[in-house]
């Protein structure tokens, strides 16, 4: 179990609707838009408030519970 706000990966899990993921990387944390395995859309604001919309595969994401 982790604590929250703990990454966890997400390459092989089903992501959901709603789930709260950010690219390995680094990043903004996104929304779920359209959940998954393997590829999902997520959606998040940038710095000025505009809604952002794009696919990412699974590999490049950890969740956060």
């Amino acid at each position: 179990m982790s604590l929250p706000g703990n990454p966890v990966d997400a390459s092989t899990r089903f992501l959901h609707e709603g789930d709260i993921v950010r690219l390995k990387s680094g990043g903004p944390p996104m929304t779920v838009a359209l959940g998954g395995v393997g590829r999902v859309r997520c959606q998040w604001f940038d710095t000025k408030n505009q809604l952002l919309t794009e696919t990412f595969d699974t590999n490049l994401l950890v969740k956060y519970e």
